[in-house]
């Protein structure tokens, strides 16, 4: 699944078709190639959206996947002489003449000389250079990523352990969020500032906040409305060429009645290892231990986290490079000495001052429910 960017799924039954018509249409072949979509996602972690041609009987459609759902164009039938054209154009679009991230991949990622999609994941997990804003500094990551979310739907999270530009090793996390939430960094830094306000130090057992902001691409934000705008089956026009005729593409468009939605990514001074990777019961019972007190003195700061999974949770690790005689770089990471765990993703979490009021609120008034 690594290196298909695309697919086709074929079906015996024109009566298969999904149909873009009924917005209630989920037959057994969208729900089958939504699942195919999510697969190469999990394989292709900086995939933003999957295209899936869907074959059935004499009939088709092109549908774009990405985190916020499914695109489905109108239905062409090779009978017809412009279906027949746009199922060849098509084919040579997806095949051969589309770049990587015209396939849907982040066109802010590239992968590092010598690595690629192709190479066995088990071996060696390739590794990726991305920038973070606009600016042309570099991040690297290094080993298979802390967390992957599973499902297609959603924020799409990853969690990666990286080489900063200065050399330092951090944790960098990558998700989708709703134009009307505010954005994880915001929280991160009216959190210190409510602390900075106290004249108290932020808790060990929390993320190291370092900086982070939706990602930018040739001046633009990248969002799912950017993302979703018809592309041309047919390929850009050449230079005294007719405009090219519009065909499915026009249908591929994202109801402006959804609310937008932003890659954003957020960068932590520590680096760690998922909390199920435990070396024995006196490392998590440490760990733990400085969560919870970690979480207990956030909510005397009138902060509720909201979120606290098994995937939240990291244990503190050490990174070390060594390089031997021929230049080749070894990267070791080893267990923080004492043991150290730090909670992660406060996207969801509750601020006291941010509905106008100085002290702690318990869960049932914040309008939420305790995890932990």
């Amino acid at each position: 699944w690594s290196r298909c960017p695309s697919f086709i799924e074929v079906k015996a039954k024109t009566g298969d078709i999904p149909r873009n018509r009924r917005s209630n249409n989920t037959t057994g072949t969208l729900t089958q190639a939504a699942d195919y979509a999510r697969v190469i996602m999990i394989a292709r972690p900086f995939q933003l959206y999957v295209y899936g041609l869907l074959f059935c009987g004499h009939s088709f459609v092109l549908a774009l996947f990405d985190r916020r759902g499914v695109v489905v164009s109108k239905d062409y039938s090779i009978k017809s002489l412009e279906g027949l054209k746009n199922l060849i154009c098509i084919l040579v679009r997806l095949l051969w003449d589309a770049s990587p991230e015209e396939l849907g991949h982040d066109p802010t990622v590239s992968l590092v000389q010598n690595h690629s999609y192709c190479q066995d994941y088990a071996k060696q997990y390739p590794r990726f250079q991305f920038t973070m804003w606009s600016d042309t500094r570099s991040w690297t990551t290094f080993g298979p990523p802390i967390w992957t979310y599973p499902s297609l739907l959603g924020r799409g999270t990853s969690v990666w352990r990286t080489f900063a530009p200065d050399g330092r090793a951090m944790v960098v996390k990558m998700a989708w969020r709703t134009e009307n939430r505010m954005s994880e960094s915001d929280i991160y830094q009216e959190i210190a500032r409510i602390y900075n306000s106290r004249l108290d130090e932020l808790p060990r057992g929390m993320a190291q906040f370092y900086e982070g902001r939706d990602v930018m691409y040739l001046g633009e934000r990248i969002s799912v409305y950017r993302l979703r705008e018809p592309v041309n089956p047919y390929g850009p026009p050449k230079v005294g060429d007719e405009p090219a005729p519009r065909g499915f593409s026009a249908h591929l468009r994202v109801s402006q009645d959804e609310p937008n939605a932003f890659l954003h990514r957020v960068t932590f001074a520590d680096t760690g290892k998922p909390l199920w990777e435990y070396t024995d019961i006196s490392q998590l019972a440490k760990v733990l231990y400085m969560v919870i007190y970690a979480h207990k003195d956030l909510c005397q700061h009138g902060i509720i986290h909201r979120d606290i999974s098994v995937g939240n949770v990291l244990i503190r690790t050490d990174v070390s490079i060594t390089t031997n005689a021929t230049g080749e770089q070894t990267v070791t990471v080893t267990d923080h000495d004492p043991p150290e765990g730090f909670l992660t993703d406060f996207e969801l979490a509750k601020i006291a001052t941010l509905v106008k009021c100085e002290t702690y609120l318990p869960p049932e008034v914040c309008g939420c429910s305790p995890v932990l």
